[in-house]
């Protein structure tokens, strides 16, 4: 009798083995390769598909991560597999969760990446992707891609969004890119990106921006930090930065956000590419914290015909910048910039 439990275990474990199919018939299969699991999701009888079923490789697992997504799962799950997922650029597609378990970590491969504007990961003209990883890590090599083996460029980014629509970015680090770590953007067809939602997020050591944001509309940023941006100006936590007239900056929320030690400004506004005809700009600032940064809070326009609207700063707090706490270069005023309730220290 004292060995029926051991010899139960050891039943399990064989029938483990030898007919995994059993296990993916009453739930989801582990984490090891699995044509069958594969087929299933190919033929539509799963919904959700787990990335270590194409066959997890340490040394490169780019395919793995890039069949599940292409697989046409509603959710995949990238699991934790006590190594690193090393990955050559990957490209997101629409209608799809991607859910990284906490301690996994993508990282880009050492040695490629070698186009300047090779990203980690690529939308383009997507729409309703939702991508968590809540103690989970997206990474780059940017000290690599500033050695003479590199083409020299700012491009290199961890996430690039181009006119995409309702996505939603939670919980994950963006560490180490070649560029931004989150760059919010539009493709060939020009069209702003929509409905963007970045919660609980860590940006930390990125080589131009934390996050850029060149065209958008309906963007929430909330609960999340930006540290130690440095390496190619403007070096900012945030920084609204539109390349042309024709972009968007409409109802924009920043929230209950933190910028550190950034090279250059904490938050940043710049509007010098809009004009009169480029609609009203929307932008809040809301209980944000900047300290240690070269600059707080800056807000940049050289144009007598700029755009009309708001940028408005309620309820932050800048400390220790080495210049200006509050900074705004203008021509001419074409837009209002409040600072309600703000405070500045040691500036």
């Amino acid at each position: 009798m004292l060995f029926k439990p051991k010899i139960i275990l050891l039943l399990c474990v064989v029938s483990w083995l030898i007919c995994p199919r059993a296990f993916a018939e009453e739930g989801t299969p582990g984490n090891f390769k699995n044509p069958i699991a594969v087929q299933e999701i190919l033929a539509g009888k799963r919904t959700v598909a787990n990335a270590a079923w194409w066959g997890f490789d340490k040394d490169d697992s780019t395919a793995a991560l890039q069949g599940a997504i292409d697989s046409g799962a509603s959710k995949v799950i990238v699991p934790y597999m006590g190594s690193d997922w090393i990955v050559h650029p990957i490209k997101l597609t629409s209608n799809q969760e991607v859910s990284l378990e906490p301690g996994v970590v993508v990282v880009a491969k050492k040695g490629e990446f070698k186009y300047t504007g090779d990203c980690l990961f690529t939308a383009e003209n997507e729409r309703n992707i939702t991508l968590t990883g809540y103690s989970a890590t997206l990474k780059m090599q940017k000290k690599d891609y500033t050695s003479p083996a590199y083409k020299q460029g700012q491009w290199r980014m961890i996430i690039n969004l181009g006119s995409c629509a309702n996505v939603n970015i939670s919980g994950l680090k963006f560490i180490d890119s070649g560029g931004d770590g989150l760059y919010i953007g539009e493709s060939k067809d020009k069209l702003p990106c929509r409905d963007i939602t970045i919660k609980d997020c860590v940006f930390d050591n990125n080589y131009r921006q934390g996050i850029s944001v060149i065209s958008v509309e309906n963007l929430r940023i909330n609960n999340c930090i930006f540290r130690n941006t440095s390496g190619h100006p403007p070096s900012a936590g945030i920084d609204f930065e539109p390349n042309r007239a024709e972009n968007k900056l409409s109802n924009i929320v920043i929230s209950n956000c933190i910028s550190e030690n950034n090279e250059g400004a904490g938050f940043v506004v710049s509007v010098r590419k809009l004009d009169s005809s480029s609609g009203k700009i929307s932008v809040l600032f809301y209980k944000c914290y900047v300290t240690h940064c070269k600059w707080g809070l800056l807000v940049g326009t050289d144009s007598d015909q700029g755009p009309g609207g708001i940028v408005e700063f309620r309820d932050c707090v800048v400390s220790n910048t080495q210049e200006s706490g509050m900074w705004i270069v203008a021509s001419a005023y074409t837009f209002d910039v409040n600072f309600i309730n703000c405070t500045t220290s040691n500036a």
